[in-house]
């Protein structure tokens, strides 16, 4: 569960930190982002696609972002100014993005600043799978000063198109969900779940939500894949998907979790929601 988003990345980030202050105290310039190897594999952004943070908004231009591709970032640096120095008539600070998609692990590439590889040219990152594109960034320099650019924690969101949906199960206000499509293999089945089915567990900081709606997704009793619906690091423009990879019995169950500890369950009594694919 990820309150702020971006603090689930928050070792990384101060490793980086920690390496930035390394580097430019000895010269170092072995190390690279983890998103190096995406940029290396495509020098040419074969999507089109661009992600541009300019100082006033984000938007995607030049195409689409769909899965396998990859799509440049183009970023303002005058968005994130708090931390900023010299050192040896060189930058000592660096900007650094981090990307996510669905629930994967979060990675990193530089953005701006001081450049530990000499990268000049603006990051490519790779779309390996369709869902949400969570991006955030950080603002680190040699004083330890740490600034973000995440949305006010909620981060920037993005659509990552794949399959189309071969269905739709929808959790309305209440009652039974209602499935429209076919549930097949393969395909998927995208989730539309009305946040009010589960309403308690509620409060806000900053003005910022302090709960999340977390659904559960799991075939013939594997391990249970996680989305987001709802509150805190839930897209305002993607619908989460479940991949129907084999036939047999999909069961679905919602959590919601608040800052406080408090959390409630969506789930049929405990016996969860169900579902069969054919």
């Amino acid at each position: 569960m990820k309150y702020l988003s971006h603090m689930s990345a928050n070792v990384a980030s101060l490793t980086k930190s920690a390496v930035l202050f390394l580097t430019l105290a000895m010269g170092a310039t072995g190390c690279t982002s983890d998103a190096t190897a995406d940029a290396d594999a495509s020098e040419v952004n074969q999507a089109g696609a661009t992600i541009v943070f300019s100082s006033f908004s984000e938007r995607v231009t030049g195409g689409k972002l769909t899965v396998g591709s990859t799509v440049k970032i183009d970023y303002d640096e005058s968005r994130l100014t708090k931390c900023r120095g010299e050192l040896g008539g060189r930058p000592s600070w660096a900007i650094n993005g981090f990307y996510s998609i669905g629930d994967s692990k979060p990675k990193s590439f530089w953005v701006a600043g001081h450049s530990v590889t000499g990268q000049k040219d603006k990051p490519t990152i790779k779309l390996d799978q369709a869902g949400d594109l969570a991006i955030w960034f950080e603002n680190t320099n040699s004083q330890g000063c740490d600034a973000f650019d995440s949305d006010s924690g909620n981060n920037f969101h993005f659509d990552v198109e794949g399959a189309k949906a071969t269905a739709t199960v929808t959790f309305s206000r209440t009652g039974e969900p209602r499935v429209t499509g076919t549930l097949t293999t393969p395909g998927t089945l995208a989730v539309k779940y009305d946040a009010a089915r589960l309403d308690t567990c509620r409060g806000t900081q900053g003005g910022i939500d302090q709960w999340t709606i977390t659904g559960f997704a799991s075939l013939n009793g594997a391990k249970a894949t996680q989305f987001t619906v709802a509150g805190l690091g839930a897209s305002t423009t993607t619908t989460p998907t479940i991949d129907l990879s084999e036939d047999g019995e999909l069961e679905i169950w919602f959590e919601n979790v608040g800052k406080t500890g408090c959390n409630d369950y969506d789930s049929k009594n405990g016996e969860n929601y169900r579902f069969n694919v054919r």
